[in-house]
């Protein structure tokens, strides 16, 4: 039978699990009078399906119950996650050592010996009180901290650091085979010349936080915003076997959101959209000091994407040779004459991409 909470000014909630009646009405006793809210179970079915609406702070769960045991119960609370870290202290006559190691293998983060001490009840109590409420604030702290890194750093980068920072903060990187995706705004030095950096600076975020979540669609790496652009890079630290076409769906996506843009701001209508993709080698890890990285991917495929967004056009997009080789089955696209690029000493083959 379920029992009603025994409501204090706390909002800390003692839940507590026990066939005895005798036992249960004299824990409650001592908790309430200390200012703690309290809710009693008879065994461990209740006591599971009192979990599934409300989450106590604390447990104290007894080990000797009938059909479902302590130890079972505390098994089936554990399992849960939003239950891994409630503190469970066992309640029990039992001597034994091997009977601790048991309720400690199930998940029991202390013991108290019946008959149950008042005085020893409470500092264990507050003891694991304290305890949790340190961890809830740590991953209160670690969630805000994981938010602020999400907005600098791609997730998988930011999974990488919080799982292994040590590995993950290093300088250097590795050579991948990655597809470069470079995208500017075209035009954009007549906006910055007719209005105040304020006015600039929201048509910037209008544009660009309309272009940027595209990317994580398609599973890339955002990079960096850089002159009224932004880069991306797919195929690393987890690649895909279409990661080429990938990058260019983004471009296509960008592309069509941005002409929805200039539909919707008919002051933006004398803009493009420039886009430059490059498939090709490249190391990608962190660059800068110990002090001041960024994770970002270096090498000639990097330059090159770079090169093909500057030769676009208004609302083009051009992507090379080995780009167009791995997306000419699934997208239209048409080759142009070789061109020589800023930097380059020979004509690159290039393709422009027909959407």
């Amino acid at each position: 039978m379920l029992q009603g909470i025994m409501k204090t000014k706390s909002k800390s909630l003692i839940l507590i699990v026990d066939d005895d009646p005798g036992t249960r009405m004299i824990l409650s006793r001592v908790l309430v009078k200390e200012g703690y809210d309290v809710a009693q179970q008879t065994n461990g079915a209740e006591c599971l399906l009192f979990c599934e609406t409300q989450l106590p702070d604390v447990i104290v769960l007894d080990a000797m119950m009938p059909e479902m045991d302590g130890f079972e119960t505390l098994r089936h609370l554990r399992q849960r996650p939003d239950l891994q870290a409630t503190p469970v202290i066992m309640l029990t006559a039992l001597q034994e050592l091997q009977d601790k190691v048991k309720g400690l293998e199930s998940g029991a983060d202390d013991f108290l010996r019946k008959p149950v001490d008042r005085t020893e009840l409470l500092i264990r109590v507050r003891t694991q009180l304290r305890a949790k409420q340190l961890l809830d604030e740590l991953e209160r702290r670690n969630a805000i901290l994981q938010n602020i890194v999400r907005r600098y750093v791609a997730d998988e980068i930011t999974q990488g650091i919080f799982s292994n920072p040590e590995a993950a903060l290093q300088l250097g990187g590795d050579t991948a085979q990655i597809s470069v995706l470079f995208v500017n705004i075209w035009g954009f030095h007549r906006i910055t010349e007719k209005h105040d950096a304020r006015t600039t600076t929201d048509h910037l975020n209008l544009i660009l936080g309309h272009l940027a979540p595209i990317i994580r669609q398609y599973d890339g790496i955002f990079d960096k915003y850089i002159d009224e652009g932004l880069m991306a890079f797919y195929g690393a630290p987890i690649a895909h076997e279409d990661d080429p076409l990938r990058a260019v769906q983004t471009a296509i996506d960008m592309q069509l959101i941005f002409r929805e843009i200039q539909r919707q701001h008919p002051s933006l209508a004398e803009l493009g959209l420039r886009a430059g993709i490059q498939t090709g080698s490249a190391v990608v890890g962190n660059l800068g000091s110990q002090d001041m990285m960024d994770f970002t991917a270096i090498g000639d495929t990097v330059n090159t994407a770079k090169r093909l967004q500057e030769t676009a056009t208004q609302h083009q997009i051009l992507i090379c040779k080995k780009t167009a080789e791995s997306v000419c089955n699934q997208l239209d696209i048409r080759e142009l004459e070789p061109l020589l690029l800023k930097g380059k000493t020979e004509p690159q083959t290039a393709f422009e991409v027909v959407y």
